[in-house]
Formats: C-alpha cells, structure tokens, sequence
C-alpha cells in the first residue's frame, strides 16, 4: 500500500474513532513502511506513543510504557526544610513508620513458612483470576532463592508491581506477607554495596524520569526546595540521561520530571546498587536505591530543552529533621526488646492500623503451642488484644483480654512486674470506661506501685501514664483538686523525657484541658486543648480517630466559650477526618452528637 494511502487512513479513518475510547490511554503503530505523519493535528494523536518497523521493537517500547506507568506511581515522603510547623498529614508519620517497619523486617529471621504464606495471600487474595500472574507465581515458589532477590524484582512479571504498591500506599497486610522478599532485596542491595563501595568513585551521578499531578509536583517538590526527600519504594534509575527522559515524555496532563540525584559513598542514609550484572535485563546500567534512602532537594528548575519539563536535584545526605529523629528515637525505645512478631504488632497500633494488628495477634494465637515461654507469649497477645477491642469501641472484650493477660503474667516465674503493670492498667481502663471508678483507680495504683518496684526497667514515661489514668479516676469521683495535681505532674515528666510532638503530651494536655472543662474555667479549658490539637495534627496519620477526637474535645471547648461558629469548623473537621464518628451506634459520642445538631440547626436558621 503507498504510504499517502496509509498516511490517509491513520490520519482520517483511525486516529478521529480513537476519541469514543476513553479507556484507550496508548496506540503503538507497527508498519514496514514509515508514514511520515504530523500527529498534533489529530486530537487523539497525543495517544500515538510511535510507530515502529516490527514487533521487536514496539516490545522494547513496552517494556518501556510499563516501567513508565510503575515509575509513575512509585512512593516517596517529603518533609519541609524545618519541620518545627510541619503540616499534620500522613506523610511525616509514615516517614518514621516505614523505617520502623523495614527494621522489623530486616530483624525477622529467615523462615521456611514465609514464602509458603505469601505464596498462599497471592493466590487467595492478591491474584485471584489472574492466570497469567498465577503460573508466574507457581515458578517463584518453585525456585526463589534469597541470592536472586534482584533478578526476581526486575523481572516484567507482578513481583515488581506488587512490591511497590505495598511500600507505596502502606498496605500493611501485604506488606507483612512480602516481608521476606523486601528483607531478601535489601540484603543483596547491601551486599553490592559494600563491595563496591572501596572501588567505586566517591560520588556517582544518576537519573530518573518520571510524571507527576501538577498538584503534587507544586506541594511535595517545586515548593519544598531544601526539604528532605525520603524512598517509600525501591528505586530504579540509570547512570545516563537520556534513557531516563523516555519516562518523562508520556502523559500530557502531569508534569514531566528528571531527579538528577548525586550519590555520595560517603553518606549513609542513602543505600544504592549497580544491579546490571544481577538484573534480568541486563542492558540498562541500573542503579537500584533502596527504601528508605534520604535525599536533600538542592534546587528544582525547568528544563532548557524540554517542553513543560523540570529538573530536580537531589542530593544524598546525612542530615535528619532533629524533631522526627526525637519521635523515631521514643518509638524505637517503646519497641525496645520486643521481637519482630510483636513489632509489627506495635508498630501496626501505632499506625491505627487495628484490624490488620488483630489480625497477627490471632495468627500468633494459633502456633502460640510451639512456643517455649507460654504464659509470657499469651500474656502478650491477650494484652494487645485487649488494646486492640479497646481503639475498636469494644470494652467488654477489651476487659476479657486484659483479664486473660493478668493470669498468664502471674504465673510467669519470676513474674515480670512490669508486664503486670501494664495488664492491671488495662483492666482499670476498661473499669474506668464502665463506671466502676474505684476499682479503676484501684487497679491503676496497683500498677503505679509494680511499675516503682520495677526499678531496673522504669521508664519515666510509663510512669506518666499512671498518673494519667489516675487522675481521671480521681476526676470521675469528683476530686478535682487531686485530679489536676496527677496531671501536671505527669505533664512535667513528659516534657522532661519526649519529644514536643510525642502523642503522649497530646493526651497530657486534654486531660488537664478537659478537667479545667469540667470546671467549666474555659479559658484555661481552651489553652490546654489547642496544644493537644497542634501536637494531635503532627503526629497522628490522617485518618486516625485520635485527630477526629482531638477536633471533638476543643469543639466542645469552643462552645462552652460562646465561639460557636469555630466549634461547628472543627466539628466538620473531625467528621471529614472519621465520616461516621457521630454516628447513633457509639454511645460515648452521644453529648457529642447532640451539640453538633444544635450547633448546625442554629448556624442553619
């Protein structure tokens, strides 16, 4: 056919019937003969991604697509250059959560169960009706090793893509079921490291290409020059530009973007590898950095010779955000002897991650036979339960799993005081929750008392706790004076030994803002509460119920202060952040609920 002929039907007969097909995204042209065809004078030609003389060469371009589109949605966090203000988003909670995380990962030992278990996730719920996904996965549980973590991550099969969605959007179950394979990938990135690390030049310089929401690209990149810039994900880049540049000259909506990243041996938050010789595609020279890696953005400028295209330079770097490592530094000591298991347990909670916490404590349930410590292991597990029903609004099972923890601690020999201090001040916190206020406030005192003969592992925060819970003991028996002595007084031992923005002095400070509430002295109400929020908003995640009750206390505060519009705000607040808090089911949110009707009726009229 000559080629104005097929010049003629692409350009009046293929390209206009492209438009009907919304969910149509990319068109690759497969010709012996080249037309030669301007495709900005079809509105659909921006679909065109080339035309290509044979199968061979449109494959390498997909292969090319499909890393674009996984480069794309591959995960970072960005922080400010001071985080002394910073914004209350999940970004900064999760820049400590997934170092956290990935250290219980590289903690947990090899297991033979461990491929058999994600093996077992994929086919019942990842790659369900996949066939194509589940005869790749039948190979990997076939022959996975450890050694070839590398050639299995870049091999163009669902590994890659399941991987990174995990790291990227923090799906915490899959996570856990891959963690074999992100401690086997990080293992041999670092081996490679450190073999090339004396010969290789102190600083290399590398690329990625990538697109990004304009809104995205405004907030986390062009407006946080000087900010430090952290991996969720692994990283895939080249030690040449131009390879890299074909990732940016894809989607017309986004922005176009090349890191330029300067690696220095020398720094150690930055872990990377020359993974070519172990890649399953071996002509690329690819640097893999891996999750985790701290970068510094130097600058973010547009590019000379690219149409709506930037350059950001990144950095690798030593420096850290003094406020997040103080954070980190209190987490890692609250999860200090506990072993991976439990770990993730915690870190699970921490997150507000509550199912997916419930979730390993029954898995631990059911091998808890085989283990050699019984009544410690089952005291741990009904004592994270019990905390668990506790977040989920369920006290009656709360208080049966912390009764359960109580009795296998006390058979423990030599009981572990410590662990019994923590189980009594379960049990009195569901007590408390009931309305039982003396024996609440017997149990908390109980535990206050083992927590002071357990000198050796006292931990002035633990103690601080204590004092909270009696305090509110003592508020709901009506003596004030000695509620408001306990509070500042665990106040003053947690400003002395956490960092400004730990959740613990966010709970501190409503406690005494709601007693002075309950005096109804609601200047001093107010004062107290507006420092729990702030503290709330830094380091609570998004989506946690603790942010939505911390909009709900200071509401209420604003109320009792004639301030009624700005209580009805952060009542809109708290529901955007937990849709169905004031929902008829909960009965704790009762008083609640009715103020913010009333307040909504009265701004409505």
């Amino acid at each position: 056919m000559p080629s104005t002929s097929l010049n003629s039907i692409i350009m009046n007969i293929v390209l206009p019937n492209l438009d009907q097909f919304s969910q149509l995204n990319d068109v690759y042209i497969v010709t012996n003969k080249l037309p030669d065809i301007d495709f900005s004078k079809s509105s659909s030609g921006t679909k065109v991604r080339g035309i290509f003389e044979n199968l061979k060469s449109v494959s390498k371009q997909l292969r090319i697509q499909a890393a674009y589109f996984n480069n794309e949605h591959v995960g970072y966090a960005t922080l400010p250059p001071a985080t002394t203000e910073i914004i209350g988003n999940r970004q900064e909670t999760e820049f400590i959560y997934s170092e956290l995380l990935l250290k219980a990962f590289l903690m947990n030992e090899p297991d033979a169960l461990e491929i058999k278990d994600f093996v077992g996730a994929c086919r019942q719920i990842y790659l369900v009706d996949n066939e194509s996904a589940l005869r790749q996965l039948d190979e990997f549980e076939r022959s996975y090793q450890a050694k070839d973590a590398i050639r299995w991550y870049t091999r163009p099969i669902f590994l890659f893509g399941m991987i990174n969605a995990a790291l990227r959007s923090f799906n915490l179950m899959l996570m856990l079921h891959a963690r074999f394979f992100i401690r086997d990938l990080h293992v041999e990135l670092q081996k490679l490291y450190q073999e090339s690390s004396n010969r290789a030049p102190s600083t290399i310089e590398v690329y990625r290409g990538q697109g990004m929401k304009r809104s995205d690209f405004d907030k986390l990149i062009l407006k946080n020059t000087g900010g430090l810039f952290s991996l969720m994900t692994f990283w895939s880049t080249s030690q040449k530009q131009e390879p890299a540049q074909l990732f940016m000259e894809q989607d017309p909506e986004k922005v176009s973007i090349l890191f330029k990243i300067t690696l220095d041996t020398g720094v150690t938050n930055s872990l990377y590898a020359d993974i070519t010789r172990f890649s399953w595609i071996q002509d690329e020279e690819e640097i893999l950095l891996c999750a985790g890696s701290i970068f510094r953005i130097m600058s973010v400028e547009p590019m000379s010779n690219f149409s709506d295209g930037w350059v950001a330079t990144l950095n690798s770097t030593n420096d850290h955000d003094e406020q997040l490592v103080r954070l980190r530094e209190q987490k890692e000591r609250e999860l200090d002897g506990m072993t991976p298991w439990y770990r993730f347990i915690q870190i699970s909670k921490m997150m507000g991650c509550w199912d997916e916490a419930m979730c390993i404590c029954d898995s631990l349930l059911d091998i808890v036979e085989d283990i050699e410590y019984k009544t410690k292991a089952l005291g741990d597990i009904y004592f994270h339960k019990g905390e668990i029903f506790d977040a989920q609004g369920d006290f009656d099972e709360a208080l049966n799993n912390y009764r359960m923890s109580v009795e296998n601690y006390l058979l423990m020999q030599p009981i572990d005081k410590g662990r019994l201090a923590y189980a009594y001040s379960g049990v009195g916190a569901m007590l408390q929750k009931q309305g039982q206020y003396d024996k609440s406030l017997e149990h908390f005192e109980r535990a206050l008392a083992l927590d002071l003969e357990a000198t050796v592992s006292l931990n002035p925060s633990i103690v601080a706790t204590r004092l909270n819970n009696i305090g509110f003991s003592l508020l709901y028996l009506g003596r004030i004076t000695e509620t408001l002595e306990h509070f500042h007084e665990a106040l003053k031992i947690q400003t002395d030994c956490l960092p400004p923005i730990h959740p613990d002095l966010s709970i501190t400070y409503s406690n005494i803002g709601s007693t002075y509430a309950a005096l109804k002295d609601w200047e001093h109400a107010y004062e107290y509460m507006e420092k729990s929020l702030q503290i709330a908003k830094k380091c609570y995640t998004a989506n946690q119920r603790s942010l939505a009750e911390a909009h709900l206390y200071i509401a209420f505060i604003l109320n009792g202060l004639k301030r009624c519009n700005e209580a009805l705000e952060h009542f809109e607040q708290a529901k955007t952040i937990v849709p169905n808090l004031l929902s008829d089911d909960d009965p704790q949110m009762a008083d609640y609920r009715e103020l913010y009707e009333t307040l909504l009726a009265n701004h409505q009229q």
